[in-house]
């Protein structure tokens, strides 16, 4: 399933999320998605040297946004995740 996707910037302060800016260009888009990716199998790692069971956990939820993020993003493939 390929999809426009945008990236949003939002403020959140107070409990409340406030939008700033949307933005839909796919070099964007692309690089946020890598950087999330990169950053939820980095969070995975860290959690591994203190629980090897949670670490594991989060490394399947890092794989989940990977898999979602290949499904709906032309550029980015299994190549390029984990």
């Amino acid at each position: 399933m390929r999809c426009k996707v945008h990236v949003v910037l939002v403020c959140e302060s107070g409990g409340k999320t406030i939008p700033l800016a949307r933005v839909a260009d796919d070099a964007l888009v692309d690089t946020v998605a890598r950087t999330a990716i990169a950053a939820a199998t980095a969070r995975a790692d860290e959690i591994s040297k203190a629980d090897v069971v949670l670490g594991a956990l989060e490394r399947a939820e890092a794989r989940r946004l990977s898999d979602v993020l290949t499904e709906l993003l032309p550029g980015i493939t299994a190549a390029h995740v984990m």
